[in-house]
């Protein structure tokens, strides 16, 4: 049985707060990537199981919420956080440090839409010690845009 079989079921059965569960453990506590659940909540919208606007801001606000718990790991220097951005630094140009603080805002920003370097961005930004507000509004805007153009390719 392939992972589409098991996925779509599984959001049938779910409440709109399943989903929101869903989103937020997607890509790091269960093995399966955002994306997918995104693209199969898209095809669920357009079979006519869900409406769309409910299902869109669910997307949204669970998303963000995804990258806020990762900004507080990466500024509470959680270990696996720390692991994890030493290792990303050394195969990307993030061990540039005046190139990272330059451009930290844009790296939160554009890192949203590219699989497997979007924890990047929140996990960086907290260990920079980034102003909670100016992520928030950087993160919000990203997630905006992603989560609903996510969801259309469903």
């Amino acid at each position: 049985m392939d992972l589409l079989h098991t996925v779509v079921p599984l959001f049938e059965e779910a409440s709109y707060l399943g989903i929101f569960i869903l989103i937020i453990v997607s890509g790091y506590i269960l093995p399966v990537p955002e994306d997918l659940f995104l693209i199969v909540i898209g095809y669920l919208v357009y079979a006519g199981v869900f409406p769309l606007i409910p299902v869109v801001i669910i997307a949204i606000l669970a998303t963000f919420v995804h990258d806020q718990i990762l900004f507080y790991l990466g500024k509470s220097e959680n270990e696996r956080a720390k692991w994890f951005l030493e290792r990303f630094s050394k195969v990307t140009m993030l061990n540039h440090e005046e190139l990272v603080r330059d451009h930290l805002y844009r790296i939160v920003f554009y890192s949203r839409f590219i699989p497997f370097v979007r924890l990047a961005g929140p996990l960086l930004a907290g260990s920079e010690k980034v102003p909670w507000k100016k992520f928030a509004l950087v993160d919000f805007a990203a997630v905006s845009l992603y989560a609903p153009l996510s969801i259309g390719v469903g």
